[in-house]
């Protein structure tokens, strides 16, 4: 009996978009994941230091659940995040780096998305089918 040679796991697609991240010094582009299981956009602590912020300062944190266990992290309130023709002032952001192998910078929430006619809309249909 011979065996059959074994075929790779099928690479699975990431919904990507770019955001540019506002900062009280200057302003970043970000590729980002389309992330619907996020509740915060996460951006790159390095990214929010160059733009102005400095998450080590950050006065309020959460705690996180990544892969390796649960982090505590910085979250960070951003002047602006644009991506889609849609602009979110005021944004609370978790200030955090996915692992180096990530084909993104950042993910980007549902704290973003909500924002979106297609996920109220979502959201308001499944309020009138809850009991």
């Amino acid at each position: 009996m011979s065996r059959k040679p074994r075929q790779p796991a099928p690479r699975r697609a990431i919904l990507a978009v770019y955001a540019v991240v506002v900062g009280p010094r200057t302003w970043r582009s970000l590729k980002l994941a389309v992330d619907t299981g996020a509740t915060y956009t996460m951006l790159p602590p390095d990214v929010l230091l160059d733009i102005g912020y400095n998450p080590t300062r950050a006065t309020r944190s959460l705690e996180l659940s990544t892969a390796n266990g649960l982090v505590m992290v910085p979250l960070v309130r951003v002047q602006a995040l644009k991506c889609l023709g849609l602009a979110v002032n005021k944004l609370d952001v978790v200030a955090h780096h996915l692992p180096p192998e990530s084909p993104v910078e950042g993910l980007l929430g549902l704290d973003v998305l909500a924002h979106f006619q297609p996920f109220q809309d979502f959201y308001r249909d499944l309020q009138r089918f809850s009991i």
